[in-house]
């Protein structure tokens, strides 16, 4: 794993559709222009941002909350995690998750169905991803915001793709829709740091090396 904290800067999306009425807004809530909210959004401001449609109208609305981090009870998270799947998580071992929201518009798919093909397209660049943070005693799993329909075989044993059952990891890690997913990192200690956003996991498990670690964790 790569000894520095990676950090992107996210490329603007192009997302078609039948509207031409697009809103920028701040941090505030406050309409700007184009050019302010593409230099407010990405990692150096440390703002993320959601997107949604009114009245045929597409908003991009920005939050100042790229990173957030929190203490929260491991031995919950992971019992929960264990419920929902077909798992036991080593009580040792850290925990990444990416969750995806509904009606994100990240993706040209707009139905919140994610059909067996979207799914095994999906797995073919996360399971080396799994596989390399299992080998550094990390459990990963990609975890869906409810109203949102998977179509796999969650009673098996490799499988990584979940509902959120009540929402209940996005109300306990009090989660926000972001475009492209939000990623979670969670120690056995309990301490979990959030980034919002276009990332990678295993860019996200980079963050739990001491080095990188300590920089939003320390006495």
């Amino acid at each position: 794993m790569k000894q520095i904290l990676v950090v992107i800067i996210i490329s603007i999306l192009s997302f078609p559709t039948f509207s031409q009425d697009k809103i920028y807004l701040d941090t505030t809530g406050q309409e700007i222009n184009w050019e302010k909210y593409r230099a407010k959004w990405g990692a150096d401001s440390l703002n993320s941002t959601w997107s949604y449609f009114k009245n045929d109208t597409q908003y991009f609305q920005l939050s100042k909350n790229l990173y957030l981090k929190g203490l929260f009870d491991y031995n919950q998270i992971r019992n929960q995690l264990e419920i929902i799947t077909p798992h036991k998580i080593p009580p040792n071992w850290s925990i990444v998750i990416e969750y995806r929201y509904k009606d994100d518009l990240c993706t040209n798919n707009r139905d919140n169905i994610w059909d067996s093909t979207e799914i095994t397209d999906r797995k073919m660049f996360l399971n080396d991803i799994q596989e390399l943070l299992n080998e550094n005693e990390i459990y990963f799993i990609v975890l869906f915001e409810e109203g949102i329909k998977l179509k796999n075989r969650k009673s098996f044993k490799s499988e990584y793709f979940f509902n959120d059952p009540d929402n209940f990891f996005k109300n306990k890690l009090q989660l926000t829709p972001t475009l492209c997913g939000t990623f979670i990192a969670i120690n056995p200690e309990g301490e979990t740091l959030i980034r919002n956003g276009e990332y990678r996991a295993d860019q996200m498990a980079d963050h739990l090396l001491p080095v990188n670690w300590s920089q939003f964790f320390h006495d």
